[in-house]
């Protein structure tokens, strides 16, 4: 019986597993995880509890964070700081990029502050003023009247708004060159263009070469100022500089000059015989690609007044620009001042007197320029003196923000144009009349 005993208990032990516990066992829990939907509920059901509770507003939440008073000083601050440390910067680059490049080619701004005699007649001449004590006015065309009322309130608003270089090169191109250069019985003699285009470099001002020895290198190590200038940038020339000694290539803001109609059929053929002439071509359209406007007369560089030193800048760039024309100038006479194959030395000698007694009385070899920063503009004539440099004097001052002198700048312009499409057109003529008698052209 104790056997039997033994057994079944040995047996019940095999068949049902154990439940009793071990004095130092725990029992085990199962873990519930909630699922990933649950999780997502709860977290919204917190976020929605917490806006109940805040004290927010439609107001409060759609209007962004107002930033301390003390950041935005600051940032303003800064901002002001960084334009003047800027100013000197580029007025620093300007004044050596025009007492080292500009003087080794030879183009100097206002070394004459007054412009030698027969050039200071020939340009009261034109203003239609006496003396330089008289105001510049005149009778405007009818569709002239308003011109320079409207333009003095677009001026005040780009000064009171602080707009930029585009805005006042916009306002000045579409409001007041454009309306002059259409004027009906202008509009046919002129063309004007603002699209920035740049000019053949072939027109730059180059030194004249020296019979110094070549015994330096053909190379030499830039230093780090000569580097920081080649390496600023125009808005309104920016091309490389191969030479060091170099200048920018022209690409003015404005440009007025003459169109094909100004000129008969004839010379027509001979301004494209002129621009395309394989040995020696005259560029009588400044612009590497062509437009048609031939023998520009008045250019504008136009910048904002945003930075100080800015017109430093849009004078630097006239400077060129009005060399540039001038070489387009000297460039027809000296064509047509040759000796022709048909005719003896005397005869050539006795045109070539007659030729500079008509220059003397009333040569073209001027231009003009239009240089402004915001309302602040002025205008300057260039001429070369005598040893074959290139002069840019300054005649007057306007503040466009004041009818009277608004009005004054814009009879200016009329007058600079309409002497352009009379005088400056006709002197041309006779020049390429001179290129077709000489090559039997024309």
């Amino acid at each position: 019986m104790e056997i039997e005993r033994r057994e079944s208990q040995s047996a019940d032990r095999v068949s049902a597993p154990s439940t009793s516990l071990g004095p130092t066992q725990e029992p085990m829990h199962t873990l519930t995880l909630p699922s990933p939907s649950a999780k997502r509920a709860k977290f919204i059901q917190n976020w929605i509890d917490a806006c109940e509770d805040s004290a927010f507003d439609d107001a409060n939440i759609n209007s962004p964070p107002t930033p301390p008073a003390c950041t935005t000083e600051r940032r303003h601050a800064h901002a002001h700081q960084w334009r003047r440390t800027l100013a000197p910067v580029q007025k620093s680059m300007d004044a050596q990029y025009r007492s080292t490049n500009m003087a080794y080619a030879r183009v100097f701004v206002n070394h004459h502050p007054d412009p030698p005699a027969h050039i200071d007649a020939q340009v009261r001449c034109i203003l239609g003023i006496p003396s330089w004590d008289e105001r510049v006015g005149g009778t405007l065309p009818d569709e002239l009247r308003d011109l320079a009322q409207n333009y003095c309130k677009s001026c005040r608003g780009f000064a009171e708004d602080q707009a930029g270089e585009s805005d006042w090169r916009t306002e000045l191109l579409l409001n007041v060159i454009r309306p002059i250069a259409r004027v009906e019985c202008w509009a046919a003699s002129l063309k004007h263009s603002g699209a920035e285009k740049p000019w053949n470099s072939s027109l730059k001002p180059s030194r004249p070469r020296s019979d110094f020895p070549q015994v330096l290198p053909d190379t030499l190590p830039l230093s780090s100022a000569a580097t920081t200038l080649l390496g600023m940038t125009s808005t309104a020339s920016d091309t490389s500089l191969d030479d060091p000694n170099g200048l920018f290539t022209p690409k003015p803001d404005v440009t007025i000059g003459l169109a094909n109609g100004a000129f008969g059929v004839q010379h027509q053929d001979l301004l494209v015989h002129l621009q395309h002439a394989v040995t020696s071509p005259a560029m009588t359209d400044p612009h590497q690609a062509q437009i048609g406007l031939h023998f520009p007369f008045l250019v504008a560089e136009v910048k904002d007044n945003l930075v100080n030193g800015n017109l430093s800048a849009a004078q630097n760039q006239a400077a060129v620009d009005g060399a540039c024309m001038l070489n387009i100038l000297y460039t027809i006479e000296t064509e047509g001042s040759g000796p022709s194959p048909t005719i003896d030395i005397a005869d050539a000698e006795a045109d070539a007197n007659v030729k500079e007694t008509e220059n003397d009385a009333g040569s073209p070899h001027i231009c003009f320029s239009v240089t402004t920063e915001g309302p602040q503009h002025e205008l300057w004539v260039h001429f070369c003196d005598d040893s074959g440099a290139y002069h840019m004097t300054f005649l007057r001052s306007w503040q466009t923000t004041t009818l009277r002198e608004a009005d004054e700048f814009v009879h200016a312009l009329i007058r600079i144009v309409e002497w352009g499409v009379c005088c400056f057109k006709d002197s041309v003529a006779q020049s390429l009349h001179r290129i077709g008698d000489r090559y039997s052209i024309v």
